[in-house]
């Protein structure tokens, strides 16, 4: 019986070391948020960081095409156009280099113009209201996706595949596609929105008995409707 318990604890004993294994996967990503997220409760200047991602999702999204391909340089026009208020027009014999290193300015110089249309205290104020709402909502959606692969993800070994490898694997993508998409949807937001209607702001402050107005009803979020484009690397 002795013997019997001793082997029974053991197989407990690495059940849960191999849990563990899958949780640390998670645990790290978490971490990575969760500062992402203290960042912007604690009301830190976010400026630099949008300027960051700019140059960040440009350059991705232009490395993700091969500009000799046919369509290629279309393909990534309407991408760009879709995310930023810019165009790549005169940019259609560009070297991958300088074609990037333009778009990031042009995509730049409209950021420096929305700052300047909205003025630097509510920009600031808008950046952090932005990208809150688009970490808390990637975040969710990706935890649910992690769910539903680890569910799932016990079959691979059917196919001669190591699970918890695979898992490690497709988590990893997972959560870097799933940055990459917070980057692209804060900026899309931040660049598209325009000051709403002064009577608009009337009315809202009216239907709140006089209320002071939150700082999203100041602001009216222009969005593209329609399909997403994106590279072909995911």
């Amino acid at each position: 019986i002795e013997a019997a318990q001793k082997k029974v604890e053991g197989h407990n004993f690495e059940m849960r070391q191999h849990v563990l294994k899958y949780d640390d996967v998670m645990n790290y990503q978490r971490k990575v948020i969760y500062e992402q997220r203290r960042k912007v409760l604690e009301g830190e200047d976010l400026r630099e960081h949008y300027l960051g991602m700019i140059e960040e999702s440009v350059d991705a999204l232009v490395s993700g095409y091969s500009l000799n391909e046919e369509d290629a340089f279309k393909t990534l026009s309407e991408t760009i156009t879709k995310l930023f208020p810019v165009s790549l027009d005169g940019l259609e014999d560009a070297d991958g280099e300088g074609l990037s290193d333009t778009l990031i300015e042009r995509v730049r110089a409209a950021y420096l113009e929305k700052e300047k249309q909205i003025n630097a205290e509510p920009m600031r104020s808008l950046e952090r209201m932005i990208l809150l709402d688009v970490v808390d909502s990637k975040w969710k959606d990706h935890l649910r996706s992690m769910d539903n692969l680890r569910e799932g993800i016990g079959l691979r070994a059917y196919g001669q595949k190591d699970p918890l490898v695979e898992y490690k694997r497709e988590a990893y993508e997972a959560f870097q596609v799933m940055i990459d998409s917070i980057k692209e949807d804060a900026l899309e937001f931040i660049l598209r929105v325009q000051p709403a209607d002064t009577e608009k702001i009337h009315q809202a402050a009216q239907a709140r008995g006089g209320q002071v107005v939150t700082p999203a009803i100041l602001f009216t979020a222009i969005v593209p409707r329609g399909p997403r484009f994106r590279s072909p690397k995911g």
